[in-house]
């Protein structure tokens, strides 16, 4: 494929490699264990108080003696990086503008906080920065079409030859005109 044929390619199917909306989080998790329940709720009780003095996510998080991590940007479509694919959680952090913490959250026997930390719009990257995905992609569809091509040629001339004489037809061999394989089930 020439240059000029995968930048016309993109040009014209540009929505095809938009990146979805991504962010980054940092979050504290607490695993729940009957024994602890209050003494964790009371942790995450203490942490939110402070977050809504708009205290630093990660200082107040140490000075309570619990960890905060970050997730790094994921997309929307992937699973959060340290907690796995939530819905719930992906709906909250999605409504956060950046710096915001969203409200405690109960789940898979855990206590989450989070905060949103950055977010990065949907875009269309530029095409000299996915010129390889494009290329890879471009070739996948014109080597669908000419297969599909080849398919439909071949088919159009099974059936002239069915209506001629239906016993002489000879898969294999009209197979190889088109450069295609036959075999039987």
């Amino acid at each position: 494929a020439s240059e000029e044929e995968i930048r016309d390619y993109f040009t014209k199917n540009s929505l095809q490699f938009k990146q979805p909306l991504s962010f980054n989080i940092e979050y504290i998790s607490l695993a729940s264990e009957d024994k602890n329940e209050a003494a964790i709720k009371d942790k995450i009780k203490k942490l939110a108080l402070r977050l809504t003095k708009k205290e630093d996510f990660a200082k107040a998080a140490k000075e309570l003696n619990l960890e905060a991590k970050e997730t790094g940007l994921f997309s929307q479509t992937d699973p959060m990086p340290g907690i796995g694919w939530s819905p719930q959680i992906l709906t909250l952090i999605s409504k956060l503008k950046i710096g915001e913490f969203a409200p405690p959250i109960y789940m898979d026997k855990y206590y989450y906080l989070l905060q949103l930390k950055e977010r990065k719009e949907s875009y269309i990257p530029a095409f000299e920065m996915i010129k390889d995905k494009v290329k890879e992609v471009f070739i996948k569809e014109k080597t669908r079409k000419i297969a599909q091509q080849k398919i439909e040629d071949c088919l159009k001339e099974l059936k002239t030859i069915h209506k001629a004489n239906p016993k002489s037809i000879d898969f294999d061999k009209i197979a190889k005109i088109y450069g295609l394989k036959s075999d039987s089930t």
